[in-house]
């Protein structure tokens, strides 16, 4: 209807302007043929008719707009289309008061659904930026790293995080990605600080780095621990060679002791603090003094009975992650494994203790004969194929000829294998 209106309005006004320009150019030509206004007081009035006659043909010309003003319904205005937004994702954990224990396992729970989330979020810049079939689509994925990186939404900048932490061996400016990840370790959130000073020490860290963090320690937030833990053990030394004896020792003690206090706080694995995120970073490290025995103290959490632990609780945690990886132990910790190598193995710990005596705490001196004598004893009465290689792999290591006849002892339970081993301490060179 609109439309039929509109047609009408310009039909008129066509029509109008049709028959008026005719008489128009005839005034126009009449006036200037008798020499304009200036000879007769009649050709002033033709003038004067002439210019009226021009005011009416440009006012016809604007008829269908003044009219279909005023005539016509108004239009509907024009649907807006939304601007696409980004994939939204959960908000990032509250702050929470780690004091309170309900909160702590809220907190727990939450974190765990957002990172995988943000990890989801990566996944996609991730697959680009490692593309070998096209430099251009690897540009394009680190450059959405580097912009996720710089986003005010903490979600998107943790993702940013999560796909430079994947990708960094690949990238094509590494000392510029290590500008924009050093940037976030002043981040607002703590969730943020904790991964941007792992991936940091990924990339290689200058001296300036390290200072920042052993100075954020100190005052670190719960969601900080477990990236700061990491870090600390990578700038203390190479893999399976770091050292916290050192300066990193303090640092890492005050980690340790702040996780596993807020993890005994309650609640199972699901519920509370992982305890694991500060113990982990501790495979393959030298501990100082004082580390080890708050991990010797902590290694009997968790224990039911004589021979008996709960594979949930922290001190499996602390025995698997931090005494079974611990370099050189002392002969408190020889004692100790010895210890868990005779627990029940349905959970594999006596075959686990036996492979931290193998390949992490060896032992020498009177320490080692006391360990051959234990093993050969254990393996007498035990029938588990995992202690046993484990338990043989280590009297292959530590055991000589002194120990040959106690070793001869177990071929009435285990004859091939135990010949091996006959074999080879019989073959080395005094």
């Amino acid at each position: 209807m609109r439309m039929l209106r509109l047609n009408m309005v310009n039909g008129f006004a066509g029509t109008m302007k049709a028959l008026m320009e005719p008489a128009v150019l005839y005034f126009a030509w009449d006036w200037w043929r008798t020499g304009g206004a200036q000879r007769q007081p009649g050709h002033v009035r033709a003038g004067r008719w002439l210019l009226a006659a021009l005011l009416v043909l440009l006012a016809v010309d604007s008829t269908p707009l003044l009219l279909a003003r005023a005539w016509l319904p108004p239009a509907a205005p024009a649907e807006e289309t939304a601007a696409p937004t980004p994939t939204e994702l959960p908000a990032p954990p509250p702050v929470v008061d780690w004091s309170n224990v309900k909160e702590v396992n809220k907190a727990s729970e939450d974190k765990e659904a957002w990172i995988a989330a943000c990890y989801k979020l990566s996944t996609p810049w991730v697959t680009q930026a490692l593309r070998t079939d096209s430099a251009e689509e690897r540009a394009k994925g680190f450059r959405s790293i580097l912009e996720a990186m710089r986003s005010s939404r903490t979600n998107v900048v943790y993702a940013g995080l999560l796909g430079a932490s994947r990708t960094f061996e690949g990238s094509p400016d590494k000392p510029f990605l290590c500008s924009a990840v050093g940037r976030l370790v002043d981040h607002r959130e703590a969730i943020v600080r904790g991964l941007a000073f792992d991936v940091l020490t990924r990339l290689g860290p200058q001296e300036a780095d390290i200072a920042k963090l052993l100075a954020e320690v100190p005052g670190a937030a719960p969601e900080e621990y477990g990236g700061l833990a990491a870090s600390l053990a990578r700038v203390s030394g190479t893999r399976f060679e770091l050292d916290f004896t050192g300066r990193f020792g303090p640092p890492m003690l005050s980690l340790l002791e702040r996780g596993i206090a807020l993890a005994r706080k309650g609640g199972g694995r699901r519920e509370r603090y992982d305890e694991r995120e500060v113990l982990v970073p501790l495979d393959g490290g030298l501990f100082s003094p004082a580390i080890e025995a708050r991990v010797l103290e902590w290694s009997h959490l968790g224990e039911q009975k004589k021979g008996v632990m709960d594979t949930s609780s922290i001190g499996f945690s602390v025995f698997r992650a931090a005494l079974c990886g611990q370099r050189g132990g002392s002969p408190a910790v020889v004692k100790r494994l010895l210890e868990l190598a005779d627990y029940y193995d349905a959970n594999n710990i006596g075959s686990m203790a036996l492979w931290a005596l193998h390949y992490r705490t060896v032992p020498e001196g009177e320490e080692r004969k006391r360990v051959v004598a234990s093993v050969i004893e254990l393996l007498r009465k035990r029938k588990e194929p995992e202690e046993w290689r484990e338990g043989l792999g280590l009297l292959g290591a530590i055991a000589g000829k002194e120990d040959l006849p106690a070793i001869e002892s177990l071929l009435a339970h285990q004859d091939t294998p135990v010949r091996k081993i006959i074999e080879d301490i019989k073959s080395r060179q005094p």
